[in-house]
């Protein structure tokens, strides 16, 4: 059994900016110690947990089929939230999204994912990059604090669809590629 997800990924560049905008919280709250690294930061589409290993290929080449379906889009207006998270909050950035057909496929994922005998959560899809686990701390960030760096990121197109597991290790996680996809232009 292996832990995985699917997720879309920003550019370098994003990242970047992220990263920047990271350090700006550390700086007004320092208590924050568990930033997320630079090479793990995406945009969860669909959680999938432990996941044997005969139906990665399944999975896999479903994912293949599935961007197809898609194309690439933006999400935008970014704002920093404080997200409750079983006992270890995150501190996000949320994005809003008008692409109807990625809820769609989103609800097909998961029944296909169903068909395998995943347990797979109902919650509605939302964009969120975690920027932070907040582990014993509680902060409410002001957007308008780094509107400068917001502005920076308010948009992001994403065009990149990765399957990753995921390996914990004491010092984190670490997010290996099983399969990424390009999504293609109309």
């Amino acid at each position: 059994m292996q832990r995985t997800f699917v997720a879309f990924e920003p550019s370098e560049q994003v990242k970047e900016h992220i990263c920047q905008l990271t350090n700006e919280i550390q700086l007004k709250y320092p208590q924050i110690k568990h930033r997320t690294k630079k090479e793990n930061l995406h945009f969860t589409f669909r959680f999938i947990g432990d996941t044997k290993d005969e139906d990665l290929s399944k999975i896999s080449s479903y994912l293949e089929e599935f961007a197809t379906k898609l194309h690439p889009f933006s999400i935008n207006n970014g704002q920093i939230e404080w997200y409750p998270f079983n006992h270890s909050p995150l501190l996000c950035l949320l994005y809003t999204f008008h692409y109807p057909n990625l809820i769609t496929q989103y609800q097909q994922f998961g029944d296909f994912l169903r068909g395998l005998n995943y347990q797979i959560d109902n919650r509605r899809l939302n964009f969120h990059l975690t920027l932070a686990r907040l582990k014993g701390i509680e902060i409410e960030p002001q957007n308008e604090a780094y509107q400068s760096h917001l502005t920076m990121i308010n948009e992001i197109k994403l065009d990149k669809l990765v399957y990753y597991k995921s390996v914990l290790l004491r010092t984190g996680a670490v997010y290996q590629k099983i399969k990424e996809i390009n999504l293609k232009e109309e």
